[in-house]
């Protein structure tokens, strides 16, 4: 192995023992706590200067002020002014890079005491202090008011990070205002603390922000780049060019297909009456009435180019309740014009399983789970078009332990030899949204091993159903950008959904997402969560109220499909005949005249590389 790359391998591991040694020497006096404080001057007390270390710029937007404390003993406060505001808040700042190392596996503690007035807010910011400053932690504070509060939150490091290359930094010029800061502190964990066991009271976003209108205007670029196509066309009559002939482009089709997640029991409500479904039941039966709405919005809404089924087809719901009903609902489906993606033949748990299997042994477990694979593929072989074949094996795992791992790619060979049309997907639970990358590369790992044991996948399908707003865009996109470099597939995005209060941040954050995953080329569907509020555990994850009512996050997605990604153009050749078009991707009915001759066709603009040319010859009736 060469001496570069044992350095490589060497200094993680440098980094800690640095650390643990520092770690060592500020514990011999028996008192101090095993941790290091990364701030310096982190209460304003240097005898020389109260605000050595940090960094102040006003921008003449307001003015910082160092204050005795509330009583002779108390901390002093860092009193911030602000008098005018700036479209980028970071124009008024308080900042200081971090002195200490920060190795991969550790914990950064933050905590401070705030006070703000009525309506202000700040943002506090982790961030890599070089182009373009990604934040490593987003926080967004505007609560509560004229009261003092103290803000905790740990952070689990997932890269080394070295001294004088981080900053704190707090962006103040959204609105004017007052905030005093007190107490602060940065307190470094080695690895092994566990950053659950230190206090959080606030829900912190890492890997990015959702208020980073420079990461949104690089993100629209790649849009403009992956999503659209080039279209020049050539007028002309015999061998004369048409000046000003009118050109009227009307798109057909999206260019990223949008799905949703629904509910196979929701959709056929006879089947509400069995006992396996008598918490649903009871969730929706005070709005029973709004069930045939409930329908429309999902099965026959022309907004959704294809459904997935989250209940019905598991294997523990199809042999209670789901072989009732799942071939009428299939049948309904395909003649509303919808594409249906399984979901899911193998999620190796027990509790995705019938409870008799729980008393099989290995053998006889094996058989049914592919007996179980073999029939349900085959029963809609030709009505669902593609197959999550596997789904969450990175997070369940206690069936092929049990029975062993081979059985993950028998199931596959399953679906080929019962349905050899069907698409196979592996389904991810929600590796782009944990926390940590580990499950990110234990299933790029499973992916390259099916590869060796001989299965071609068709796709991959990533959940992004978020309860914790950790992880931004941004680390997603890391994450995205990964999985390009070492998978290489077509990405289904499934059951994109978030969880927050309120509605405004709600929408914000699933516009961030989509505007994500719609710029990246590999990225061939998405599909939303539940929509309906009240079919869902947290009302927060959904896109309508209980009265099926459209919330502000299912207007903005709507805003996004059907307004900003559609390109409805009409527009004139130049005086050689000549027009270039650069529209969305899609499927287009164009409509070419003079004023007194006219040709229409469909037009198909599939491939961001390629321009399509078109020579029209408004004297011939034949197409060019």
């Amino acid at each position: 192995m060469c001496r570069k790359k044992v350095l490589h391998l060497l200094r993680p591991c440098l980094l800690s023992i640095l650390f643990l040694a520092g770690l060592i020497l500020t514990a011999e006096d028996g008192n101090t706590p095993i941790w290091l404080e990364a701030l310096k001057n982190p209460g304003f007390n240097d005898s020389a200067d109260a605000t050595a270390g940090w960094s102040l710029r006003s921008a003449g937007l307001g003015s910082f002020k160092v204050i005795p404390g509330e009583t002779p003993e108390a901390a002093k406060i860092m009193q911030i002014t602000v008098k005018g505001t700036s479209a980028k808040p970071w124009s008024m700042e308080l900042l200081q890079l971090l002195s200490s190392d920060v190795a991969r596996g550790s914990t950064l503690y933050i905590s401070f005491d705030y006070k703000i007035s009525k309506d202000y807010c700040f943002h506090f910011y982790w961030q890599v202090e070089a182009s373009p400053w990604p934040k490593l932690l987003s926080l967004r504070i505007t609560e509560p008011v004229d009261t003092w509060h103290t803000l905790r939150v740990a952070v689990p490091v997932h890269e080394d990070y070295f001294a004088e290359k981080t900053a704190f930094s707090f962006h103040l010029a959204e609105r004017t205002g007052l905030l005093e800061l007190r107490n602060l502190s940065a307190k470094l964990y080695p690895p092994g603390v566990d950053p659950e066991s230190l206090e959080t009271n606030v829900s912190p976003v890492l890997g990015g922000d959702f208020y980073d209108n420079d990461w949104r205007e690089l993100v629209l670029k790649k849009i403009d780049s992956n999503r659209k196509g080039r279209l020049q066309i050539t007028v002309q009559s015999g061998e004369q060019p048409v000046a000003n002939a009118a050109i009227t482009l009307r798109q057909k089709t999206t260019p990223l297909p949008i799905g949703v997640e629904a509910s196979a029991a929701l959709l056929k409500p006879d089947i509400l009456s069995r006992r396996e479904l008598s918490d649903l039941r009871q969730r929706t039966a005070p709005l029973k009435e709004f069930l045939p709405e409930y329908k429309k919005l999902t099965l026959n809404n022309p907004f959704f180019s294809f459904l997935s089924f989250y209940d019905g087809f598991h294997w523990r719901d199809h042999e209670t309740w789901g072989k009732l009903i799942d071939e009428k609902l299939l049948d309904e489906a395909r003649s509303a014009g919808k594409e249906v993606r399984g979901h899911a033949l193998f999620a190796p748990a027990f509790m995705f399983a019938p409870p008799k299997c729980r008393s099989l042994n290995r053998d006889k477990l094996w058989d049914a789970l592919m007996k179980h694979v073999e029939s349900l593929s085959k029963r809609h072989a030709g009505k669902i078009k593609s197959w999550e074949v596997l789904h969450a094996a990175i997070e369940y795992n206690e069936i092929y332990n049990f029975i062993g791992v081979d059985s993950i790619p028998e199931v596959f060979r399953a679906v080929q030899k019962s349905a050899a049309e069907t698409g196979l997907l592996v389904s991810d639970l929600n590796s782009l949204g944990e926390i940590s990358d580990i499950p990110l590369t234990d299933l790029i790992e499973l992916i390259e091993w099916l590869k060796i044991e001989g299965i071609t996948l068709n796709g991959l399908v990533l959940g992004v159903n978020l309860k914790r707003l950790d992880v931004a865009p941004q680390s997603m996109e890391k994450r995205l950008d990964r999985l390009a470099g070492k998978v290489g597939l077509p990405i289904h995005i499934r059951n994109l959904a978030v969880n927050d209060e309120n509605p405004e941040v709600q929408a914000d954050m699933i516009r961030d997402y989509m505007l994500l995953f719609f710029s990246r080329r590999e990225v061939t569907s998405i599909s939303l969560g539940e929509l309906w509020e009240a079919a869902l555990l947290n009302p927060n994850m959904a896109f309508y109220d209980k009265k099926l009512q459209p919330k502000k996050v299912m207007q903005t997605v709507q805003k996004l499909v059907t307004e900003d990604w559609i390109s409805n153009l009409e527009l004139k050749t130049d005086d050689a005949g000549q027009a270039e078009i650069t529209p969305f991707l899609g499927k287009y009915d164009l409509e070419v005249s003079d004023g007194k001759n006219s040709w229409k066709q469909e037009v198909l603009l599939d491939n961001p590389d390629l321009a399509v040319r078109m020579l029209i010859d408004l004297s011939k009736k034949w197409r060019m």
